[in-house]
Parts: structure tokens; sequence; C-alpha cells
């Protein structure tokens, strides 16, 4: 929380309280001001911890609802998939609602799904998605949810 001039200043602000403490009242002499920047120091450390902790807990929230909702899905894909046997047309039906896109996002859908299919050509080296190497790590820490210790 000290600006660097500051804690720059403070240290020489101090010694000049010690080495006249005769001159200097007592509320603003070397004890008081010397707790104070302690303190300080002290409450910054603090707020650290406390912000890498709300960082893991705000990564954790995130893994766990990307769980849940993929797990929803797997869930709607097996209601669509049983519905036309089992007379669930109405609740996939409303449930589908929820996927409907305008015919320009369908569009994109489609040509996104058919890059990520498209073989690659032979002069060309085969190459993971950008996002391949993370998902082992999120897949890890879905499934180890725990609390972080500050």
């Amino acid at each position: 929380p000290f600006g660097p001039s500051n804690e720059a200043f403070l240290p020489d602000l101090i010694e000049a309280g010690k080495q006249n403490a005769k001159l200097v009242p007592p509320q603003l002499g070397d004890g008081p001001l010397t707790r104070r920047r302690d303190a300080t120091e002290e409450l910054a450390k603090r707020a650290l911890r406390f912000e890498t902790l709300q960082q893991h807990v705000s990564d954790t929230a995130r893994v766990v609802a990307d769980g849940c909702v993929g797990a929803g899905l797997d869930l709607y894909h097996v209601l669509k998939r049983l519905g036309k046997t089992e007379g669930l047309d109405a609740v996939v039906a409303r449930l589908e609602r929820r996927f409907s896109r305008t015919p320009a996002a369908k569009t994109a859908a489609k040509a996104r799904k058919a890059a990520k299919v498209a073989p690659a050509k032979a002069s060309e080296p085969a190459t993971a998605p950008a996002d391949a190497s993370a998902a082992p790590a999120l897949n890890a820490t879905a499934s180890a949810v725990a609390p972080h210790a500050a």
C-alpha cells in the first residue's frame, strides 16, 4: 500500500525521529510510526494472500460451473435421444429452445465444426487445438475440488 516514494521516505523519517527524539512529541515518535508502518506492511501481506485465495475460489468455481454445464448438455442429449421413443417431445422441445440459433449463428457453427474435422494437408504438420494442453489440468481441478489453504 505504500507508494515507492513513501517506502523510501518512511525509513528516513523514522531515523530522523530517532536522532531528534527529544524534539518529537511522543504520539509522533519512532514507536508509533514504526508500529503503523509494520501494521501496514503486514496488512499488505494478508491482502495478497486473500487476493490469491479469491483467485483460487474464482478459478475453482469456473471449473465446477463448466463441469455442470457439460453434464447438463449430456443430460439434454440423452433426453433428446430418448424423447422420440419415451414421449418426451414436449420436454425436449422446451429445452431445445435454449439452444436455438439465428441462421447466421448456425452457419458459423457448421463452419467451425467442419474446420475441426477437416483433415490436415500432407505438407502441414498436425497440430492440437490451442486449448488441448489445458484440458487435462481443468479436468484434474474439477475432479479434485478442494479448499485452498491461505
